[in-house]
């Protein structure tokens, strides 16, 4: 029995024909990557392309053919840094720079939301509960949800909040904003 399972993607070792259930065939190169579909017990795995644009129908190929799995895009690999770590901040904006010169805007942002990457700084609404039951709403400039939740954590911690005010009729939400500093 093969270690790949259902929604795996593998990547075909050369190149070859698939078999199409319905009877046809199906070329693919030796590293294509395809999306197991389904892990036969006879070990074919029903798979597609996933690359845009080539046969998308299911065919089988047998399990040798393929390696596999790969790591899921965007999935730190295991000793690797959080691609929204503040250290690469600088990335970031050098990346988000050379897409608004080159004209790639809309390939940058449609790269980094396909790879769960941080993308451009934008404002968050983050909700956060104290230890003694008072709900924080923050509006956060980040590149992610998940840095604009540590930024607030790193500045309640350190008591850094600058304007803050309380809005509404309930006073346990206190909305606060915070800028990234330049």
């Amino acid at each position: 029995m093969t270690a790949i399972s259902k929604g795996a993607t593998v990547r075909a070792l050369k190149q070859g024909v698939g078999k199409i259930p319905s009877g046809g065939t199906v070329w693919f190169r030796k590293g294509d990557e395809l999306q197991v579909m389904y892990v036969r017990k006879d070990d074919r795995l029903k798979v597609r392309h996933t690359r845009e644009g080539t046969y998308g129908g299911e065919f089988l190929v047998p399990v040798e053919m393929v390696e596999g799995p790969l790591r899921p895009l965007g999935e730190v690999p295991e000793g690797g840094i959080s691609a929204d770590d503040p250290r690469l901040d600088w990335l970031w904006e050098d990346a988000e720079r050379v897409a608004n010169i080159s004209g790639f805007c809309r390939e940058y942002d449609k790269l980094l939301k396909t790879l769960n990457l941080p993308g451009r700084l934008r404002t968050h609404t983050v909700k956060m509960a104290t230890g003694d039951g008072i709900e924080v709403v923050a509006q956060v400039k980040a590149r992610s949800m998940r840095q604009a939740e540590e930024r607030l954590r790193q500045q309640m911690n350190a008591h850094a909040i600058n304007s803050m005010s309380i809005t509404g009729s309930d006073p346990e939400i206190v909305q606060a904003t915070l800028e990234e500093a330049r």
